[in-house]
């Protein structure tokens, strides 16, 4: 089965970012978690046992600010997906946030990833 240059793209971010979650001491517990309302792209654990949803953004060069291109659609999408991640996991009492992660692929430079902690203003 092919897949899309845009596809592979999407799957090296995603990558890149659960890796930059470990060299942060957050434990990765799933990926590409999908539920009938959505999916999350990382679920992790932090240092401080915080359930973090991570939105990966990957893009090609420097474009508009990732955060701006979340919809208000996709953030209701995630906290749907979240809330039923912690009520199947039996972690309706934990503390969560949604993070993203933007993760930029320029010619000839190193992959460039930010990480916005807590991204939506609640």
């Amino acid at each position: 089965m092919s897949q899309t240059t845009s596809g592979i793209t999407g799957e090296r971010g995603e990558a890149l970012a659960a890796e930059h979650l470990a060299r942060g001491g957050y434990v990765v517990l799933a990926r590409n978690w999908h539920t009938r309302g959505g999916e999350i792209d990382i679920i992790a654990r932090s240092l401080d046992g915080i359930i973090v949803f991570v939105e990966v953004k990957t893009r090609r060069a420097a474009e508009a600010d990732p955060l701006e291109s979340i919809t208000a659609r996709k953030r209701r999408l995630l906290i749907g997906a979240a809330q039923v991640y912690l009520s199947q996991n039996r972690l309706t009492d934990a503390q969560w946030r949604i993070d993203v992660i933007a993760v930029t692929f320029a010619p000839r430079q190193p992959p460039q990833i930010e990480h916005y902690q807590d991204a939506f203003d609640w």
